[in-house]
């Protein structure tokens, strides 16, 4: 399990720094009633900013209603939420706190009115109100002068050695004076970060750690089909420099090779298995796909935290005694070229085409487009007329083309 939620705060006394900015938010909840200012915490990530609300939302018996800037984007969105809260409590009966987290990242998105409808909720709200940034920026000026502002700061070092002594003690491990400093200095008043490092080290993969902490996939990934306990097979994926990330295909080719799931896959399908051990491999391995997908997909970014897990869980029994290694390309280089020079005119074509028939690029190039060809080919359709009247560059007719061929040789053979 991770340090950080071994030794994630469960109560104020416990929460690092800050001591005066803890206790004025403290007596602003305490003392709320409608028409106080809302509360805006600025300050850098991993001091405690969103933990605080939530240990003190717990000590003082309020409903928390969370509210992230990743998947609550719009105007629209934000009145269907949160108009329903207004002079009520919640299911439980308890008083609401309205925690709008990473607010700063509110401005700007393609779907606007988001920061408007902000202000006008905390102009009538009839509940407390929370709002937490990474920094005061000038967009959220407007926004800001309704809010009394609290700066938290990074936490200091001596307070971050402390913390790292006693989690050592608590873990069963010990470092070197030196290594303790570096991780701290690393750290940067992040204690998120600190734990991170610390557990690395400890976790038998940073020998090296004053030049780095992390271990290349190629020879993480090696260690990980080797390993003979879920365990160990954990600790190597934590200490990878690598990570899940969608989609990994037109990102760059180093981006490709550190996509934790890219290399799973260009590995396993890259060595020498037999259908039946290959199979629950590869259908394993896209359940995982899809996890990190949707996650991607819904901006659930702190669920990435748990791909470790998924994964040994989905595919650890099933490469053990298997003799697979790292492999950073699945296919021949003469192969992937071609794979690659075609999907360059295919995904501007699809996104084009997802335009007109009002989806997602993603959603149309799997599920739309495989049945548009079959279309076109069931009725001899006119592809240049069907260009023409979608208002499409003339190039994409030669694309449609060439995959309706392609599909017919994949139909013979």
């Amino acid at each position: 399990m991770y340090w950080t939620e071994i030794y994630r705060p469960k109560n104020l006394e416990s929460i690092l720094g800050n001591e005066e900015i803890r206790f004025n938010l403290l007596k602003w909840l305490i003392k709320w009633i409608p028409g106080t200012k809302p509360l805006l915490l600025v300050g850098p990530p991993g001091v405690g900013k969103t933990t605080i609300v939530k240990v003190l939302s717990s000590f003082l018996n309020y409903d928390l209603i969370e509210l992230n800037a990743s998947d609550t984007r719009s105007g629209a969105q934000l009145e269907k939420l949160i108009n329903p809260l207004q002079n009520n409590t919640s299911i439980f009966g308890k008083k609401i706190l309205l925690f709008f987290d990473e607010v700063d990242g509110i401005y700007g998105r393609e779907d606007t009115g988001g920061l408007e409808i902000l202000i006008n909720i905390v102009k009538t709200s009839n509940f407390p109100i929370l709002f937490v940034a990474n920094s005061n920026h000038i967009r959220l000026k407007n926004l800001s002068k309704l809010c009394k502002i609290l700066k938290f700061q990074r936490i200091s070092s001596n307070l971050l050695m402390m913390f790292l002594n006693y989690v050592l003690f608590k873990q069963g491990h010990s470092l070197t004076f030196d290594d303790k400093k570096w991780i701290v200095e690393k750290s940067n008043g992040d204690v998120r970060t600190m734990l991170n490092l610390a557990q690395s080290k400890c976790s038998g993969y940073g020998q090296f750690i004053h030049q780095t902490f992390k271990v290349d996939i190629s020879e993480g990934l090696n260690e990980f089909f080797l390993s003979k306990k879920k365990d160990e097979a954990r600790k190597i994926l934590l200490s990878l420099d690598a990570k899940y990330s969608d989609p990994r295909y037109g990102s760059s080719s180093e981006e490709r090779r550190k996509d934790i799931v890219n290399s799973l896959f260009t590995s396993i399908i890259s060595s020498n298995l037999d259908i039946d051990t290959l199979a629950p491999l590869l259908d394993n391995l896209s359940q995982i796909d899809l996890f990190v997908a949707r996650i991607n997909k819904n901006r659930n970014w702190n669920l990435l935290k748990y791909m470790n897990n998924v994964v040994i869980e989905h595919l650890y029994e099933n490469i053990q005694n298997n003799l697979i290694s790292y492999h950073q390309y699945g296919i021949s280089w003469p192969l992937m070229g071609q794979v690659f020079s075609r999907g360059t005119p295919i995904r501007s074509l699809i996104s084009k085409l997802s335009l007109s028939f009002h989806v997602s690029s993603s959603t149309f190039g799997m599920i739309f487009f495989p049945y548009l060809l079959e279309i076109i080919k069931e009725f001899k359709i006119d592809i240049d007329d069907l260009i023409s009247n979608l208002m499409l560059d003339e190039k994409f007719v030669e694309i449609i083309q060439k995959e309706i061929l392609r599909s017919k040789r994949y139909e013979r053979s």
